[in-house]
Parts: structure tokens; C-alpha cells; sequence
């Protein structure tokens, strides 16, 4: 080490790496504050609220044809087994 070099402060270095890093970070951060300001405004929380309930009434229609489907099915067997049994 010569007389006058400069040496880095080691905690300096560390926060310009941090900062830099958080600086990535901002832009995740403003986008998730952007979405939230969009969905904050009651006329979007209202049109949320109703998606939410249309998808979920969907999929409740969805599960209920299945268990249909599998009634009907197991009625074609018990048919099909009560007709081989009357012979």
C-alpha cells in the first residue's frame, strides 16, 4: 500500500450495493402500489367483488354437473347389471 491510496470505505460500498439493489426493487414496489390504487377505487372493488362471486357460482356449477355426470353413470351401470340379472 503506497502513501496516499485510496481505500474504499468497506460500509460505503456495502450501502451504494444495497441501494442499488433496492433500486430494483422500487420498481416492483411502484407497480404493486399502481395495482393497488387501481383496485382501491370502489367502482373496481365493486367489479372485483362481482367477479369473484361470478367465478365462484361457476365453479360450484361446474363441481355439481360433475357429480351429476357420475350419478348418471353409476345409474346406467346398476341399470345395465339389474337387466343382465333378470334373465
Amino acid at each position: 500500500m503506497n502513501i496516499g491510496e485510496r481505500i474504499p470505505c468497506t460500509v460505503h460500498t456495502l450501502q451504494l450495493s444495497v441501494g442499488k439493489g433496492l433500486d430494483i426493487a422500487k420498481v416492483l414496489i411502484n407497480k404493486c402500489k399502481s395495482l393497488i390504487a387501481f383496485l382501491a377505487n370502489d367502482k373496481k372493488k365493486q367489479q372485483l367483488r362481482e367477479s369473484q362471486i361470478y367465478l365462484f357460482q361457476q365453479q360450484k356449477l361446474q363441481k355439481n354437473n360433475k357429480e351429476l355426470e357420475k350419478e348418471s353413470e353409476d345409474l346406467v351401470v346398476l341399470d345395465v347389471v339389474k337387466a343382465n340379472n333378470t334373465r
